[in-house]
């Protein structure tokens, strides 16, 4: 094809890519804004297809374009384009544009009046390269109906409707390509005519308002609203609190009389007891726990977070416990309405739920859907939980903590904060506990025996601290009697005070009778503490005593093989006010930070460990102007998260180029190229050519005025060659140097032997060989040494 024509072509080409990109552009774009200069769009498309023409042209012109395309570019970095002017940092505003997007989608409102010029030259460059791509190709209307059903969709998410007038350049590209796929060599102008015709009558004849089929629209409404939970849930959600089950009337101050609610919540398919967590709180104000940092949510079936998943359910540091954890099963189902979360163990390998309820979690691990749970609702999960007694855990913490895991300078900073509320007293007391302690494990099991022993009791007739008083102080100096909340929430503080990462949990205490299913109700509402360990992770405490039955934390609840108490751990608690005996001087106290009342900077660090001691002189916060801990936003940085536009495009990317490999796979194959021809010695030719390409692989090659025979008698000694080569060798001969037709067989003989030859190869060999034949084809057949 010389110049001329191929320019001609070109043009055409060129038109019909232009029409398509700039109907694509102009259908997205006013999906999510109706202020945008369809101008600068026609001129963006424009543009981009020109340049690409004239880059795909030849081989003058490619150089010639990219040396045209460089010196624009310098010149509008130079000049101060509109683009580069507006936008210092183009991708930081697509970004904002994405989001943005993502906010419309999600039914907030959303200026994206500074980002359209951003999003419009984005959306400019990628649709004209591969409308371009998909006119020059041959069999393009497939993918290109295809990308335009994906547009559609994408438009009617947005904003459920579509804009007509945009549509039809690209209904008249498409009719356009649908008339060249059955004559590939036709004029693409000559087409246009009537496809102009054809994408008018198709517009006048939509009607003006929507005519819907309920059933349909159900459907469609379905399909949004999944899409929406899947990829656009930012909504904020309800998080569970043992209040709503009658255990804290008070949810912004721990304390007060429990009235335990009986209603059933959800059954438990399980021969294991264990604890089910719901919520997770990090941050204690002295009068309550709340979880003041923001968390990322991320969807629990999303691949490409598996390293992220792992790392908040501990899940990457199960093999410190190697032996001394066992995996369990169990299956939830909802007895009755509630909030949004879904309770699971700790260490959480897999999640299985309904389509309808996709799963999201946060870094803490708290687990929930994006809508209140039904009855009728259920999930099944898998987990690790312990199995030892706290004699072989302690050795595995111990041996782990050589090693220091990634996490842990994140969770001593996250973790270890107390308020200033914190009494001396309390801190001296702890001293006693933990002083022939050597470990944090050893010290967080005096702690627990201490709260979980004789001195303590348990009781729903709870009261509140005195005002001014800090309640975990107040509960293990004074009070020493309450339910689960008051000893988790002292496990948690004492040891941070002790040195040790803590949080606060709340949950369901799930307690196997033998039946293989358990009936949780209100009663069962529970609060735990959790305590991390380095090279282990978080390790679950729960020191409430009196309520009978194996504590799912303590594998051994018999406490045989357990360390006990340290010596002289004093049996009862001190009164408040009295000081303790032999105060040791600040440089002579044990290793776990500072009591509240020392100078800054009078304390030893715990074994080199930031000092844990809460904060001198710090006012009691204001909880009134804390969040409430039933309620979380936890969008991460409180923008919308980015809609995922561009992974839409680069699926239709990538379906078009999976559309367009796959029929250039099945075109170029001799098998359809035979199957198309109806002159049976070009078949037969085919196949041939097929045969030596093949052979070729293998350094088998015709030599110099050798014919299709001498060919054949010469290779056929080789290893793998069939034997039917000679025969059909022999009939190629007959072909070129006499007129008669070929037999009826050889065409399928060569076809047996190229497939003979295809077995033999290996799959990297075979992998090769399909590539070569896709790229540049099988050579030509029609003059064959």
């Amino acid at each position: 094809m010389n110049l001329r024509s191929r320019i001609k072509s070109m043009s055409g080409s060129a038109l019909i890519a232009f029409m398509m990109s700039f109907s694509l552009t102009c259908t997205l774009l006013g999906a999510v804004t109706r202020d945008y200069p369809w101008p600068m769009a026609a001129l963006c498309c424009a543009a981009v297809v020109l340049v690409c023409a004239v880059v795909a042209l030849n081989r003058v012109t490619a150089i010639v374009g990219a040396a045209v395309a460089a010196v624009g570019v310098i010149f509008t970095v130079a000049g101060g384009a509109a683009l580069i002017t507006a936008r210092l940092h183009p991708f930081e505003a697509l970004t904002r544009a994405v989001e943005a997007v993502g906010a419309r989608a999600g039914g907030q409102a959303a200026d994206l009046h500074a980002e359209v010029t951003v999003l419009l030259v984005f959306l400019s460059v990628l649709f004209g390269v591969v409308s371009l791509l998909m006119v020059r190709l041959s069999g393009g209307v497939y993918p290109a109906a295809l990308l335009f059903v994906f547009v559609l969709l994408g438009s009617w998410f947005l904003n459920q409707s579509v804009q007509h007038m945009p549509l039809i350049p690209g209904l008249i590209a498409l009719a356009v390509l649908y008339a060249r796929a059955f004559r590939e060599n036709g004029s693409i102008l000559r087409a246009l005519p009537a496809a102009l015709i054809a994408a008018l009558l198709a517009v006048s004849l939509t009607p003006a308002s929507p005519v819907t089929w309920q059933p349909l629209q159900d459907a469609a409404d379905k399909v949004r609203e999944m899409f929406n939970d899947y990829f656009l849930f930012n909504d904020p959600r309800i998080v569970y609190s043992v209040s709503t089950d009658g255990y804290q009337p008070r949810v912004d101050a721990l304390g007060g009389p429990a009235t335990p609610r009986r209603e059933d919540v959800m059954t438990v398919k399980t021969d294991d007891s264990m604890l089910l967590r719901g919520s997770v709180s990090r941050s204690y104000t002295g009068r309550a726990w709340v979880d003041e940092a923001v968390n990322s949510r991320y969807l629990f079936g999303d691949p490409t977070r598996l390293g992220r998943r792992n790392a908040a359910f501990d899940v990457d540091l199960v093999d410190r416990l190697k032996g001394l954890l066992r995996p369990v099963k169990a299956e939830v189902t909802f007895v009755g309405e509630g909030t949004s979360t879904l309770f699971v163990p700790h260490r959480l390998t897999a999640l299985t739920t309904r389509l309808d309820m996709p799963v999201y979690y946060n870094e803490t691990g708290e687990t929930f859907i994006t809508r209140g749970v039904q009855p009728g609702d259920s999930y099944a999960f898998e987990a690790w939980l312990p199995d030892a007694d706290w004699t072989a855990l302690s050795a595995a913490i111990d041996a782990a903590s050589e090693t220091r895991d990634g996490d842990w300078a994140a969770v001593q900073q996250e973790y270890m904060t107390l308020p200033g509320t914190i009494e001396a007293d309390l801190y001296w007391l702890l001293m006693d506990l933990i002083e022939d302690a050597q470990t944090p494990v050893q010290k967080a099991l005096a702690i627990r025996d201490y709260l979980s022993g004789s001195g303590f009791a348990y009781s729903l007739e709870g009261r509140y601290p005195t005002d001014g008083r800090d309640f975990v102080s107040w509960f293990v100096l004074e009070e020493r009697k309450g339910y689960c909340t008051y000893y988790a929430s002292a496990m948690a503080v004492m040891a941070r005070l002790a040195g040790i990462p803590s949080r606060y949990v709340e949950g369901y205490r799930v307690m196997a009778d033998g039946t293989g299913e358990v009936l949780v109700t209100g009663a069962d509402a529970h609060a735990w503490a959790e305590l991390y360990f380095n090279g282990v992770g978080w390790m679950a405490f729960d020191v409430t005593p009196g309520q009978g039955g194996e504590r799912p934390d303590r594998p051994d609840n018999s406490g045989a093989g357990e360390p006990s108490a340290p010596p002289g751990a004093p049996s009862a608690t001190p009164e408040p006010t009295a000081e303790p005996a032999a105060t040791p001087e600040p440089s002579e106290a044990p290793d776990a930070g500072a009591p509240p009342s020392a100078e800054p900077g009078a304390s030893d660090e715990p074994d080199g460990e930031p000092t844990p001691g809460p904060e001198d002189g710090s006012d009691e916060p204001d909880v009134s102007d804390a969040p409430d801990a039933s309620q979380e936003n936890d969008s991460g940085d409180g923008t919308p998260p980015s809609f995922p536009l561009w992974l839409l495009l680069l699926l239709l990317l990538a379906l078009a180029a999976a559309a367009l490999a796959g029929r250039r796979f099945r075109r170029s194959g001799p098998k359809y190229l035979a199957a198309h021809e109806k002159d049976g010695r070009v078949r037969v030719m085919i196949w041939y050519r097929a045969i030596l390409c093949l052979l070729a692989r293998s350094g088998l090659t015709p030599e110099g005025g050798e014919t299709p025979e001498m060919f054949a008698g010469r290779v056929s000694a080789s290893e793998g060659v069939p034997d039917e080569l000679a025969s059909l060798a022999r009939m190629v001969a007959q072909m070129q140097y006499s007129p008669r037709d070929p037999d009826e067989r050889a065409a399928a003989l060569g076809e047996t032997v190229y497939g003979a030859l295809v077995r033999r190869m290996g799959f990297r060999q075979r992998v090769k060989w399909h590539a070569d034949r896709m790229l540049h084809g099988i050579g030509d057949y029609r003059q064959v040494p």
